[in-house]
């Protein structure tokens, strides 16, 4: 593979991790090495996955209380008055009756004035309110590969059916409505799409991991700000970071060599626990009993000097 990519990119301009399930990550350090490699592999079909670099991602704000039966170009001409460049507008519908809803998805492309848009506060002559785009909090999954942690946009892996799991896409599935689903995934009787399979509900379990261990360190550098003192992690597996300019390929790691996972499964380390609150109140406890003691003998010490006083001036 490396040397593959040496016609293509310098060594030092991407670096390489490997990864559980026999994935190679390429991380590339430029904006062009990054189009060089993408290019390099479509050219000659390797299976892989990648992300829309950062640079170039729709700047999304939302349209509230403008009609729905506003023609998408009235609106375009407007907002391009006020000097925003539109990539695209969707009118957003109700996820149960499909009704349309007086709401807008307006995706800006990337400039300098993006932010300027949120004091537009007319739209023709209706009074709009402009809202920055809440973040998707749902695991994304590509419809052509049915994996999860990428789009189909930036996928070319090969066709996994969502209905049968065959090696095809999912809109030429002959498969008749009575035969039961199979899943791409994990194997079992269900679409791939099923939100209970294991695949799924594993990769949940590792967002809310992330999302513990970073309530613990919040809350661990607020109560220790100027300390590092040691904070226990949970472990987890199958955990893959994601970045803007990498790309995800399939390449068989070695035999005999061991997965970083691997590796650090059988090194962990023991450290210390932050103190709960009741390891805290008795600590406490420990130091007022402490300090009150020494209370007491030196109140005790001054009594007997006081003694020794009044029987020297009272013989």
């Amino acid at each position: 593979m490396l040397d593959d990519l040496a016609d293509v990119a310098e060594p030092v301009i991407y670096r390489t991790t490997a990864l559980a399930n026999d994935i190679v990550k390429i991380s590339a350090n430029t904006i062009d090495t990054y189009r060089n490699l993408v290019k390099h592999m479509k050219e000659e079909n390797i299976f892989h996955h990648t992300y829309q670099v950062k640079a170039e991602r729709a700047y999304r704000i939302v349209i509230r209380h403008l009609h729905h039966s506003v023609p998408l170009n009235d609106i375009k001409e407007e907002l391009q008055k006020e000097g925003h460049i539109i990539r695209n507008i969707m009118n957003i519908k109700n996820k149960q009756t499909k009704d349309p809803l007086s709401l807008f998805f307006v995706d800006l492309e990337p400039q300098a004035n993006n932010k300027e848009i949120f004091n537009l506060q007319f739209v023709g002559n209706t009074k709009i309110t402009i809202e920055a785009s809440h973040k998707i909090r749902n695991i994304v999954q590509c419809q052509r590969c049915q994996a999860y942690g990428h789009s189909t946009t930036y996928c070319k892996k090969p066709y996994r059916c969502v209905k049968c799991g065959g090696q095809h896409d999912s809109k030429d599935c002959t498969k008749p409505r009575h035969n039961p689903a199979k899943c791409a995934l994990c194997g079992e009787d269900h679409s791939a799409n099923y939100k209970g399979c294991t695949v799924y509900k594993n990769l949940v379990a590792t967002r809310s991991h992330h999302t513990r261990v970073n309530n613990l360190y919040q809350r661990h550098s607020a109560t220790y700000p100027n300390q590092q003192r040691p904070l226990t992690i949970p472990t987890t597996s199958n955990t893959q970071p994601h970045h803007s300019k990498s790309l995800h390929t399939n390449t068989p790691v070695q035999p005999g060599k061991h997965t970083y996972a691997q590796i650090l499964k059988n090194n962990q380390t023991p450290v210390l626990e932050p103190p709960t609150l009741a390891e805290q109140l008795a600590t406490s406890l420990n130091e007022f009993k402490t300090m009150f003691s020494k209370l007491i003998s030196q109140t005790s010490t001054i009594l007997n000097l006081l003694a020794t006083v009044i029987s020297k001036f009272n013989p």
